[in-house]
Parts: structure tokens; C-alpha cells; sequence
């Protein structure tokens, strides 16, 4: 959720929760007093309702004792009979991940000097988990505390974090689209909003979508395309001020509601759900981009250009992956 960002994150956590009140629930969050039973119960009830979880696997899943939370939801979605079965290479691919990292802690925990080659059992390319990386944790004193009570973390980290995050929405996507015929249709998509440059200008995962949406409907500009949005239309007459909305959008700054998209694609999209996938697909990259760009630069990544440079990466994790179901799913049919 915290790569939701924060508008994203405080929109979600509304909807998500509709059973507890709002004072209620933003007291829990902020942590200012423990929820009271019945508070948690609703809390699990609401995310049953949305994820189609037993509440027991919930309950396990969020508890603070769990080390291995999406372990234990994966699991518990792939007993769901709404799932379907090719979901699970993406699965399996993260929770190898989440395994490695857990066996790792506890390796180091109990004193093991060699806690941190574990991290190998991910199964992540060496072009994600290099071994500069290994080094920097296993002989330069990273992951300790400095005398300042600050925490030493690799420079490498920001990349091996958005690369194993760009790698896990790949398996997620490629599954995705082996999933249903009419899915399969629709191709891999996710990297057409990564964030890129048309000359030195940037191009965020929002601007992607809204670009995409103008050239199907034959707009050639921004003033004459904010003309046919309802959503503007209805709400600011001047086409000035419809023109800045848009520009605001397309910045990813303050991206469009969903109740906004449904009116767009209902209204010139014939209700075309793959508006709504892609737009779903735009708004969590934007986010995520808007995060690392505010709280990574220059910690993590020297520039710009160098965080859009990782994301630039995303094809070739799709290809990565593709191969890896192909075998995937052989296996599965030869078993």
C-alpha cells in the first residue's frame, strides 16, 4: 500500500474499510491506540469481502507474528475457485522471493555469517541481485548502524528494490495473460506506461494513457481533446480551465477519479474494460514513480534519468518471464 503513494494510499484504505467509521479507522492506522476486537473483526470482514479470503487465512496473513504474509495469501487465493490456475506461476515466483528473504533473516538471527547468500534462493538474475550488491552487505558494514543511530544501506539497494519490484509485476502480467482468451487478446501492455522521454521531455505513465487515448480518437491536441471529456465538460465550462485539469492528469500530479474513467470510457469508449485495466496499470506506476522520484533522488538513483533508465528494464523481465511460463506450464502439462 505504502507504493500506492499517498493519495492513493489514504482513497484505498477509505474503500477498503467501509464497516469501521472514518475517525475510527485513522486513529488505528496512525497507531494512536489499539483496535478494540470488534474494530479488527470488521476490518478482516471487509478485506474478506473484497479479496474472497477465508477469514481465518486473513487473520493469519495480517497478524504481526507473520513472516511470510503473501505465502499465506497466495495460498489462500489459490484454494479460491474464482482464480485462475495460470495466476500461480506468479505465485510461486513471489513467494520464492518473500521465502528467501525470510530464511535469510533467520539465518542472521542466529548468527550465521553466510545469512545473507540465502538471498540467492530467490531465484532473482544476477542483473537484479549482482554481486556488488552481496558485497556491500557482507563486507562493507551495510545493514548496520552507524555512530549517528543511522541505518548504512547500500546505494545498489534503490535498484535491486525497483528492479525485484518491476520483475514481480512481470511474472504477475505474463500469468495475467495467459489467464483468459480475452486477456491474451489484449497482449502485454504494462510496458507501454513505463516512464520514458520524447526528447529531453518526460513522459510519465499517465501522460502514456492519456496520449494513447487521444491518437484513438483522433485529437491532435490537448485543448481539442479536453473538448470531448465529459468528466470536463460538465464541470468546467471554460475550455481554459478544461485544458488545465487535463494538463494536471496527464501529469500524474492529481490523475483523473475512477468514477471520472467510467464516465470517459462509457461515454467514448463504449465501456471498453481494457480502458480501465490500462488506467489501473498507469495510475500504480505514476504513483510509484511520484514516490521514488520524491524520496530515492539522489539517494538511490544519481537523477531522473536514472530511475526512468531502471524502468526502462521492464521488456526484458516480460521476456524473462515469458519463457519461465512456457516451461512453467509444460511441466505442469507433462506432470
Amino acid at each position: 500500500m505504502k507504493m500506492l503513494g499517498e493519495r492513493e494510499y489514504a482513497t484505498f484504505v477509505n474503500g477498503m474499510f467501509p464497516s469501521v467509521p472514518e475517525k475510527t479507522l485513522w486513529n488505528v492506522l496512525k497507531g494512536g491506540s489499539n483496535p478494540q476486537k470488534k474494530t479488527v473483526e470488521k476490518m478482516i470482514r471487509d478485506i474478506c469481502d473484497r479479496t474472497g479470503l477465508e477469514e481465518g487465512i486473513a487473520l493469519k496473513a495480517l497478524s504481526p507474528e507473520s513472516r511470510q504474509p503473501w505465502k499465506i495469501a497466495f495460498a489462500g487465493a489459490g484454494l479460491s475457485a474464482g482464480t485462475p490456475q495460470c495466476m500461480q506461476y506468479a505465485f510461486e515466483v513471489i513467494v520464492r522471493i518473500e521465502s528467501s528473504i525470510y530464511q535469510a533473516e533467520n539465518a542472521k538471527q542466529k548468527g550465521d555469517s553466510h545469512w545473507f547468500n540465502l538471498f540467492r534462493r530467490a531465484g532473482l538474475p544476477s542483473e537484479i541481485l549482482p554481486k556488488q550488491f552481496f558485497d556491500a552487505y557482507l563486507h562493507h558494514g551495510a545493514g548496520t548502524v552507524n555512530k549517528l543511530g543511522q541505518r548504512i544501506i547500500p546505494v545498489l539497494s534503490g535498484k535491486v528494490f525497483l528492479r525485484t519490484s518491476l520483475y514481480c509485476l512481470a511474472a504477475l502480467e505474463v500469468a495475467f495473460m495467459n489467464s483468459e482468451e480475452e486477456y491474451a487478446k489484449v497482449g502485454l501492455w504494462v510496458d507501454k506506461a513505463m516512464p520514458s522521454y520524447d526528447g529531453e521531455h518526460l513522459v510519465g505513465p499517465m501522460r502514456h494513457m492519456f496520449l494513447g487515448m487521444m491518437k484513438y480518437l483522433g485529437k491532435s491536441s490537448v485543448a481539442k481533446f479536453a473538448e470531448v471529456l465529459p468528466s470536463l465538460k460538465n464541470n468546467f465550462p471554460d475550455p481554459e480551465n478544461q485544458r488545465r485539469v487535463l494538463l494536471r492528469w496527464m501529469s500524474g500530479e492529481s490523475p483523473p477519479s475512477w468514477a471520472n474513467m467510467f464516465l470517459i470510457g462509457d461515454t467514448l469508449f463504449d465501456g471498453d474494460y481494457t480502458l480501465y485495466i490500462n488506467y489501473g496499470v498507469a495510475r500504480f506506476l505514476q504513483n510509484l514513480f511520484n514516490d521514488l522520484l520524491k524520496h530515492a533522488v539522489p539517494k538511490f538513483f544519481k537523477d531522473e534519468h536514472d530511475l526512468v533508465t531502471v524502468f526502462q528494464e521492464y521488456p526484458k523481465w516480460q521476456k524473462f518471464h515469458q519463457k519461465g511460463f512456457a516451461k512453467w506450464s509444460e511441466a505442469r502439462d507433462c506432470g
